[in-house]
Formats: C-alpha cells, sequence, structure tokens
C-alpha cells in the first residue's frame, strides 16, 4: 500500500472516528461513550443505584464499548458540582467530586443511578422512532436521542478530534426552554443566550471580542482583609491555594485562611493597606479571578456531518427545526399504532361473537379445521 492509499483509507477512517469519539452529536448532546451509558442505565438500571464499578462491565456488555472502561464516563455524567453538569443524567450517591477537587472516589464506593431529569429529556414515546444501531448482531444504542431540549448547550462540551475540536459551555435550562417557545411562536424578540453554570455566584458576560468573561466574586472586608467567595468555572480550591501560596511567597500578600468546603468558596487574606486600596479591577487581575474563553460549537448533524454553528442562537434554532421533524415522525407513529390496536381489538371482538355461535359445533372439530375455518373467514393471525 503506498502512502496515498494509506492516507484515503485507514487515516481517513481513523481520522473520521477519532471526531466521532470526541465531538458531540448536536441533537442528543453527547459522544457515543456517553449515549451508552444511558442506554445501558436504561436497559439494566432504569431505577436502582448500583455500584459504579459494576455499573461500567455490566454496560460495556450490552453496549459491545470496545475502548476499555467507563467508569470516567459514568462519574462525569453524575457530577452535579458547580461548572459541571447543569443536569446530571446520572444521580450519584457517594463522592464524585467538588470544589475541592474534581476528582471522584474510586468506582467501588461510589453508586450511581438514572436521574429524574433524564427521564424527564428522554421521552419513552420517543424510543419508537430512534434509528436502532446494531454491533455484530447485538442491539445496542442508538444513531442518537431526542431531548426536549438541546443537552448539548445545557451541559456543554468539551473535546478535540482530527482536523475540529469543540468548546462549547453550559446555558441555562430556563432560557433555552423560553427561546425554544419564542421560536415557535414566531416571536420577533427572542431571549439573548448567555453561559450559565448552576450555582455559580460569579459573573458571566461577553466582551466586544465576543469572548465569555467568568468572573469571580471578592470583598474589600477593611484595610487588611480581603474575602474571595467565588471563583471562576473550572478553577478548585485546592489548584487556587497554589495562586495564593504563590503570591504569599512573592510577599504580595500576608498570608491566608481557606474556609471553603464542598458547598462554598471562601478565602480570608491578609494584605497590606496599599494593596487593599487598588480597584476592583486591579485587584480581580491580582487574584486572577476571571476568565475568558472562546465558544466553538462544533457538533455533529442529523445527516451525520461536522456542523460549527457560530452562537448559541445558531445552534437552538436548527435544534427546534430538526426537533419539530421528529415530532411529526412521532405523531405519524401513534397515529398508526392506535390504528393498529383498535384493528386487532376489532379483530378480538368478531372472534368473540363467532366463538359464542360456533363453540357447540368447534368442540367436536380438530384444531386443524377450526384453523382453516378462521383463515377462510380472513382472520388476523397472531403474528401479523
Amino acid at each position: 500500500m503506498n502512502l496515498k492509499e494509506a492516507f484515503s483509507t485507514h487515516v481517513r477512517d481513523y481520522s473520521i472516528y477519532a471526531c466521532e469519539r470526541a465531538i458531540p452529536s448536536g441533537v442528543d448532546g453527547v459522544k457515543p461513550s456517553q449515549r451508552k451509558v444511558l442506554y445501558g442505565m436504561t436497559k439494566e438500571f432504569p431505577t436502582q443505584e448500583v455500584k459504579v464499578s459494576i455499573c461500567a462491565a455490566t454496560i460495556q456488555a450490552v453496549t459491545a464499548y470496545h475502548h476499555g472502561s467507563l467508569e470516567a464516563v459514568v462519574t462525569g455524567m453524575a457530577q452535579n458540582f458547580v461548572g459541571s453538569n447543569n443536569i446530571p443524567l446520572l444521580e450519584g450517591i457517594g463522592q464524585f467530586g467538588s470544589r475541592i477537587t474534581p476528582i471522584p472516589a474510586a468506582s467501588r464506593y461510589i453508586f450511581a443511578k438514572l436521574s429524574q431529569q433524564a427521564k424527564q429529556l428522554f421521552r419513552p414515546v420517543d424510543d419508537n422512532i430512534l434509528e436502532w444501531l446494531d454491533d455484530d448482531g447485538q442491539k445496542i444504542e442508538p444513531k442518537f436521542y431526542l431531548p426536549v431540549l438541546p443537552l448539548v448547550l445545557i451541559n456543554g462540551a468539551e473535546g478535540m478530534g482530527t482536523g475540529f475540536s469543540t468548546y462549547i459551555m453550559g446555558y441555562k435550562p430556563d432560557d433555552l426552554k423560553k427561546r425554544t417557545l419564542e421560536i415557535l411562536n414566531g416571536s420577533k424578540k427572542k431571549t439573548p443566550l448567555t453561559p450559565w453554570y448552576r450555582g455559580f455566584n460569579g459573573t458571566i458576560s461577553k466582551n466586544l471580542e465576543g469572548q465569555t468573561v467568568t468572573t469571580g466574586k471578592l470583598e474589600v472586608v477593611n484595610t487588611t482583609t480581603i474575602k474571595i467567595t467565588e471563583l471562576p468555572i473550572g478553577m478548585f480550591t485546592m489548584k487556587y491555594r497554589d495562586h495564593l501560596n504563590a503570591m504569599e511567597d512573592k510577599d504580595l500578600i500576608k498570608s491566608y485562611d481557606d474556609n471553603s468546603n464542598e458547598q462554598k468558596i471562601e478565602f480570608l487574606v491578609k494584605v497590606t493597606r496599599e494593596f487593599s486600596a487598588k480597584s476592583e479591577e486591579e485587584l480581580i487581575k491580582a487574584f486572577k479571578l476571571q476568565n475568558r474563553n472562546s465558544e466553538t460549537i462544533t457538533v455533529w448533524d442529523e445527516q451525520g456531518k461536522i456542523r460549527r454553528f457560530e452562537s448559541a442562537e445558531d445552534l437552538l434554532d436548527w435544534f427546534v427545526s430538526y426537533r419539530l421533524t421528529r415530532y411529526e415522525d412521532r405523531r405519524l407513529y401513534m397515529i398508526q399504532s392506535a390504528t393498529e390496536r383498535a384493528a386487532w381489538l376489532e379483530e378480538q371482538m368478531r372472534f368473540i361473537k363467532l366463538y359464542l355461535t360456533r363453540r357447540t359445533d368447534w368442540a367436536k372439530l380438530k384444531t386443524a379445521d377450526i384453523r382453516a375455518e378462521l383463515e377462510a373467514l380472513s382472520f388476523m393471525r397472531i403474528d401479523d
């Protein structure tokens, strides 16, 4: 095989597969490994909590997962601290990480179950119109699920494939719902979408360059004490101590007390009078309480093609447009299902009436003769 053939076959296939694993679907908002977890939990553990180590092994078996353990995927889908999932698809029981550190406890000590929010986002009635995949004769997860809101905007996503990457921040479900209704109602004025993280007490805004600016929170208590009560998204207290230690080593601050816990941020920092006299902007910069991020909204679309959107609003417009077509598919399926059910009930009623008039004669006939009579009267077979 020459170089050209290698790049047009093996390298190309690998590049596509790497992007499939790293870039989420814009329809259901998850990557293949996360979709397998969602399917496996729904199939094997729809209501009960299960140890993460057992859960990951079971899901790997029923979904034909070929890439090692799913434990990290399960724990990631259950994390609910500030900056992780706005709506966790799994409910974690135990230590799944916190604002102190995102590292969870060992999988043999923690448990997970399907969250109630997942059951509300993914309606079972839509299972009938999904495109289910097959792995060597084994039915596995669908090509994608059909949530009622774009999960990729609710929880955000991050990944890097070959030639493509994605970085999507989280958004407020209420804002997405409100804007969706505005789109459906044809409103000219629509709710703007700004990144949002449940429980975050700082500020999130857009600058002139279009970047998302995430700012923590501080308060000058007195001329020698500054209280920090919020850190930028993605900053954890254990890591932040390193920055304060470095400031202390450089004599920029005198000392600090870390009163933070898993639910709150609180650093009491002792400083000089000159330092506390700085402007709020200067203090935020000195304490590194501000992050700037540029979103790259790249997803797989419903046709299996990589697509990039300029904004969260553009992605939501596309999602609503596509989701409407699937509501029509659901409606048609429900009509067909109801029609078939009604026809079967009518057939049962016809059979009961016939039986009441023919039961004496049928008692003298063989089963084959009764079957032949029913076939002659065009009765529906039970396996039709």
